[in-house]
């Protein structure tokens, strides 16, 4: 199994367990693992303000956990794809767990 050894590689490691670290960021984390949504239906999955949404996934984005894409006005996040393949198996055992909650039915973005 490979480790992460160098100094690049060890920082990565670290903001990627750094964005991790918060519940809010862990949830998103968990909605994203059923597959990309726009950031109006992460807000109201979450039912936390989208400016509050916006910040956290600005956090996930610097730290490699998530990508995202611009279609029109809306922006659309989901997983990245780790190239570490200790973060990718880490990435893959969260959004695969029990945790994940249950999507509700979101409206469109308009």
């Amino acid at each position: 199994m490979a480790t992460a050894t160098t100094a690049p590689e060890l920082q990565r490691a670290g903001s990627f367990f750094r964005a991790l670290a918060d519940a809010t960021r862990l949830r998103i984390v968990l909605l994203l693992a059923a597959g990309e949504q726009c950031v109006c239906v992460i807000h109201e999955q979450l039912d936390l303000p989208q400016s509050s949404v916006s910040r956290h996934l600005a956090v996930l984005r610097a730290a490699g956990v998530v990508s995202a894409r611009r279609q029109g006005k809306w922006v659309y996040y989901a997983l990245a794809a780790q190239q570490d393949a200790i973060l990718a198996r880490i990435a893959r055992a969260i959004a695969g767990s029990d945790w994940a909650p249950r999507a509700r039915k979101a409206a469109p973005c308009r």
